[in-house]
């Protein structure tokens, strides 16, 4: 696999709200404590591309893990965060790889995911090795606006933000993009655009399955 497109699959796992628990509703969906759903998002002009996000809730209701799957089921990041009175910062970040033997875990540089009242972008980096070589990701995230969307027949109100992606092998700046992300109240998010020079894939929440059904899809 090529380098450029092991930092594609690190950016597309990176991403991955009554006063604050009315904001924080638009986090992730309403899982109740150590319950995992799994939400299957379809790029709309690519019914085969497909990308599982199985998320996991603490029983304290304090952490949330998200494992990224892709079209063939592969594990390709397991992402874990802590959920504070702020929002939410990442704890852990692995990458898996086809092709590659074992996990490779970064180091984490900067940890803000997500703010519950954002008034100011925030950023989120990691710093990772791959064929020896040192790899950085950066991902700044900045709230855009409130809008509604059309999903599954009707309109749903959603936040939009906008994450702008830099990537870097030994100081050399390898990718820029930015990526359009909807989060909804009581669903989370529902839809993400990227945007790079490739084009735009733009990835919509498909349906919310138990991780019962999930297991034996893999199966």
């Amino acid at each position: 696999m090529g380098l450029l497109n092991i930092i594609k699959l690190s950016i597309a796992a990176c991403f991955f709200l009554n006063a604050q628990e009315a904001i924080k509703t638009f986090y992730f969906e309403d899982i109740q404590p150590g319950e995992t759903q799994v939400y299957k998002f379809v790029d709309e002009n690519d019914p085969d591309k497909v990308v599982y996000w199985r998320m996991e809730v603490s029983k304290d209701n304090k952490r949330l893990i998200t494992y990224t799957y892709n079209s063939d089921f592969f594990l390709q990041n397991e992402f874990h965060e802590l959920i504070t009175e702020e929002g939410a910062i990442a704890t852990k970040y692995i990458n898996f790889y086809e092709g590659i033997e074992g996990p490779i875990e970064a180091e984490i540089l900067e940890n803000d995911v997500y703010r519950w009242n954002q008034d100011k972008p925030i950023s989120y980096k990691v710093e990772f090795k791959v064929y020896g070589d040192e790899v950085k990701v950066e991902k700044k995230r900045t709230f855009i606006k409130r809008l509604s969307i059309n999903y599954k027949g009707g309109l749903l109100e959603t936040k939009l933000f906008r994450d702008d992606y830099d990537s870097s092998v030994n100081g050399e700046n390898v990718y820029q993009g930015y990526m359009h992300s909807y989060y909804a109240e009581g669903l989370g998010i529902v839809r993400f655009d990227m945007i790079d020079s490739n084009g735009v894939s733009k990835m919509k929440l498909f349906e919310i399955l138990s991780d019962e059904e999930f297991k034996k899809m893999i199966k």
